[in-house]
């Protein structure tokens, strides 16, 4: 299939179905080297989870934190390179957060073993 109409017809799917697209093809690209990077993040994730029950974090609800994300920025250079308004990236983005957010999937973390931190 060309991928130009395998990209159209991909920017049809829902956002959550688009984003597993995007991490297969990334995994894709370097296996081992995805395998190292899945590694630090395990480590990092286990590393704040450890810091947030010592009470040295504290937990931001997600679209909280995107909020004041866009509060503290006003423009975007990378929005023109792309064609897009602040407004079309923002309708885009509050779109796939309520897509998340009523497909319910809560991803938890897992160590090597599978085991559920």
């Amino acid at each position: 299939m060309d991928s130009a109409i395998l990209a159209k017809e991909a920017l049809k799917l829902p956002p959550l179905e688009r984003a597993q697209i995007i991490d297969a093809l990334w995994r894709s690209l370097d296996p081992a080297e995805q395998e190292s990077i899945d590694r630090d993040w395990l480590l990092e994730s286990q590393d704040r989870l450890a810091a947030f029950r010592a009470g040295q974090l504290i937990a931001i609800d997600g679209e909280e934190a995107l909020r004041a994300i866009k509060n503290e920025f006003t423009e975007f250079p990378a929005l023109d390179e792309y064609g897009v308004t602040l407004e079309q990236a923002t309708a885009a983005e509050d779109s796939a957060l309520a897509e998340i957010k009523a497909d319910g999937e809560a991803r938890r973390l897992k160590d090597s073993s599978g085991k559920l931190v």
